[in-house]
């Protein structure tokens, strides 16, 4: 499965939503994700039921990925207008009537996930693998952004990828948390295919949305082909296309690039790397 990015509405200009979305709805990706909390669940609250709502009104070529922290997430689902395309993730944890709620998910066409938090065993899905389309692997505790990923998230998103390919179903593998430059790779190779990325990437800042996109999708190897050559501590160099590029408001200047690689088609331009496209 290819990869797939869904960036994390949280994250985003609050006083600026409209126009962030739309900036999303045409870079090409997949999803864009949408946290909802109740404050009980998890000590916080984000964006409100109608946000999300509102947000399926003004979004063309994107679906929309609801992440729903709350304790009986089905009574959200009207104010929301779940319907077709939707992926609308519910907590395990939450949830003790979880059946119930997949099947709600379901009869309004929508694509039912479980999210999973750190500190839950992977084998409580064995039960649930024939009702869902995927599975959310929670990589930081649920409830704020910008925490630090949590230890054995690798082995344990590689141990939903060996459930879910000894199942032979078609579940997607769903990581949200700390999705990183320098980690996105590694959740990848462990069997990621969904990544929610947020103030760790596609929000970073420093870097224009179009960039952290591009940047974000090479990181994770989305096409199947390796694509990121050279992990400088400023994630600069990257491959969108077929030639590389440079991401100038994230290089520092350092030369590892040039040094390194040894690429002819790198030059030092005053404090900056430049890619001289005649070379590469």
């Amino acid at each position: 499965m290819r990869g797939m990015l869904s960036p994390s509405l949280m994250c985003a200009d609050m006083l600026n939503l409209q126009s962030e979305i739309t900036k999303l709805d045409n870079l090409g990706v997949d999803y864009i994700h949408l946290d909802f909390m109740d404050g009980k669940f998890v000590p916080n609250v984000t964006l409100d039921s109608t946000i999300i709502r509102a947000v399926k009104n003004v979004i063309n070529n994107i679906k929309r990925d609801i992440h729903i922290m709350a304790f009986e997430p089905a009574q959200y689902f009207d104010k929301m207008n779940i319907g077709k395309d939707d992926i609308v993730s519910v907590h395990y944890e939450a949830c003790p009537n979880l059946h119930e709620v997949i099947r709600e998910i379901r009869v309004r066409g929508a694509n039912p996930f479980i999210a999973i938090s750190p500190d839950t065993k992977p084998d409580v899905l064995k039960e649930y693998l024939n009702e869902i389309d995927g599975i959310v692997v929670m990589t930081v505790y649920p409830g704020f952004a910008g925490q630090p990923i949590v230890k054995g998230s690798f082995e344990k998103i590689a141990e939903v990828r060996k459930m879910i390919d000894e199942s032979s179903l078609n579940i997607v593998l769903e990581v949200d948390g700390h999705v990183s430059w320098d980690l996105c790779q590694k959740m990848r190779e462990c069997g990621a295919d969904l990544f929610v990325a947020g103030s760790s990437s596609v929000y970073s800042k420093g870097m224009e949305l179009d960039e952290a996109v591009n940047a974000v999708k090479c990181a994770a190897d989305f096409d199947g082909v390796s694509a990121v050559i050279f992990r400088a501590p400023c994630i600069a160099l990257f491959k969108p296309q077929k030639r590389f590029s440079i991401a100038e408001k994230n290089c520092i200047g350092c030369m590892r690039c040039v040094n390194e690689i040894g690429c002819p088609a790198l030059v030092k331009n005053g404090n900056k790397i430049k890619i001289d496209p005649t070379l590469c």
